[in-house]
């Protein structure tokens, strides 16, 4: 949830330029900075959040990745990433890029949730499974991306911000009984819900 700084251990950034890094503050503060541009909009009040600390890295084209370090889903066969996420953005996420993304074993990235548009109405919540890509994997990564690309810039300024970024891993079925007959097999099992 960000309220302590960047609470997440061997969590890395990765950005083309200096001049924009991953950051945390609160409203204020993206209000004072650069992270949305002069006269941008900044996120609303959301307490402490993680965002890029300039949106247009003074005018020059960037991309920016904040990556998770690995995570173990060998017994893990569910899972749902969810996060509220603001940003402000060129209508067209080719130019802006705001994604969340997944991979599995240092396998290709695959593409979670889009939240490429202006949020002029404030922060959106998000959610997406991600069983197909990380199911029985021991290394799966999660990376959030940002882009400002092509010198296309929003109305509303430009920049990114993330809070609340949580994994909800489904508990399985448990207690599985096997009862055999000369002509069928029958399973029964207990689940959580």
């Amino acid at each position: 949830d960000f309220e302590d700084g960047f609470a997440f251990e061997n969590w890395e950034q990765f950005n083309s330029t200096s001049a924009a890094q991953w950051v945390v503050g609160d409203s204020a503060a993206a209000d004072t900075s650069d992270a949305f541009g002069a006269g941008g909009l900044p996120p609303p009040a959301h307490t402490n959040f993680v965002y890029v600390s300039d949106g247009r890295a003074g005018g020059s084209d960037f991309e920016s990745f904040l990556i998770s370090p690995f995570l173990d889903f060998s017994d893990n066969h569910t899972a749902v990433v969810k996060l509220a996420g603001y940003a402000q953005v060129w209508a067209n996420s080719n130019y802006n890029p705001c994604y969340v993304m997944v991979r599995a074993d240092m396998g290709p990235w695959e593409l979670l949730i889009d939240f490429s548009f202006d949020h002029s109405s404030g922060w959106g919540d998000y959610s997406a499974s991600m069983d197909d890509v990380v199911a029985g994997s021991d290394y799966v990564q999660l990376a959030v991306t940002y882009g400002h690309l092509g010198g296309y810039n929003s109305g509303y300024g430009n920049g990114i911000a993330i809070d609340d970024l949580t994994l909800d891993i489904i508990p399985g079925p448990h207690g599985l009984a096997l009862a055999p007959t000369i002509s069928d097999v029958t399973l029964s099992w207990a689940h959580p819900d």
